[in-house]
């Protein structure tokens, strides 16, 4: 057997050992500075793929998750606490020992976070008295890990899920198959018009995690808008050749109320204007945005009408 296994994906891995006994007396530990804060009462899915460097080593049966608002960098020395860290694992592995394969094994959980977590700390958090170990003929316990992700399980508060009129159509995010949305008890895909006026119960719905997020949609019975043109163009190419370079709202009415909003596919809003004479240039705090679809909102009243308009649309940013 070899005395390492190949990356499950890419090119590297994360390699740690779980007891002390068999690492110079200390227990090794990753830490992970999460790309955003954690958000408090928010679910998240935490996924790992795991498996023992080789069949020669102890295997165990201890594998944990804590998430932390900050850096945990002191183990205490010397004492009955030597050589691990004492936290309270936020995710533990609950199926036993994992034994030496030729398949990397699945490590998942869900997490309703406290608020404000910006790390995450993988390891061992269990003295070696109380982590159980199989026979092996190296002195050594070191697991890969690999695909390590934490990821928010959230319905989007922007566009795709706001009230709107009776027909006009919902554009909702594509999720992976682990993902469910489901519309008054129905499971909908990317495109969902709605037939009825009244409220619709929108949830997500995670296979491991259960019903994870919901929220009420008002769907109305919009009466016929006075003509006056408002045009949305649905493609623009901010390439500086003068051609199409930004993307504007085109009308000749008078609004008392205006305003317009682009969201990207996550529900980030990164342009808005109360004004139908400011365009959108395709950056974001002064990055460019990447080419692809990008959802939009707008609101307006025209002059001398009580009547406030709504409506979702969705532009194609070419580069």
């Amino acid at each position: 057997m070899p005395l390492w296994s190949e990356p499950r994906s890419g090119n590297g891995v994360v390699t740690i050992s779980n007891l002390s006994s068999t690492n110079g007396g200390l227990h090794e530990y990753m830490h992970v500075k999460l790309r955003n804060s954690l958000v408090k009462d928010s679910l998240y899915h935490f996924s790992a793929w795991l498996r023992p460097c080789s069949d020669r080593f102890y295997h165990t049966d201890q594998f944990h998750v804590v998430f932390s608002d900050t850096l945990v960098s002191f183990v205490p020395l010397p004492g009955p606490q030597a050589g691990y860290l004492p936290l309270t694992p936020d995710i533990k592995w609950q199926s036993g020992i994992i034994p030496w394969g030729e398949e990397w094994i699945l490590f998942e959980d869900c997490y309703r976070a406290r608020g404000n977590e910006q790390y995450m700390i993988i390891g061992n958090f269990s003295p070696d008295a109380l982590t159980t170990i199989d026979t092996g003929t190296l002195l050594g316990d070191v697991y890969r890990w690999d695909d390590i992700a934490i990821v928010p399980l959230s319905l989007p508060r922007g566009p795709a899920l706001a009230d709107r009129c009776e027909g006009d159509t919902m554009w909702l995010p594509v999720y992976s198959e682990d993902i469910t949305i489901t519309i008054d008890g129905t499971p909908v895909s990317e495109k969902y018009i709605p037939e009825r006026a009244g409220s619709l119960d929108v949830r997500m719905v995670h296979r491991l995690c259960g019903i994870v997020d919901s929220l009420q949609v008002q769907i109305s019975e919009c009466p016929e808008p006075v003509i006056c043109d408002v045009f949305l163009p649905t493609a623009f190419s901010p390439n500086n050749d003068g051609n199409n370079d930004e993307w504007q709202v085109h009308t000749p009415c008078s609004f008392s109320y205006f305003k317009v909003a682009l969201f990207d596919r996550w529900g980030e809003q990164i342009f808005t204007t109360s004004h139908p004479d400011i365009s959108w240039d395709g950056t974001f705090r002064g990055q460019l945005m990447p080419g692809g679809v990008y959802a939009g909102y707008i609101q307006y009243q025209w002059e001398g009408i009580g009547q406030g308009f709504s409506q979702t649309f969705h532009i194609h940013l070419l580069r």
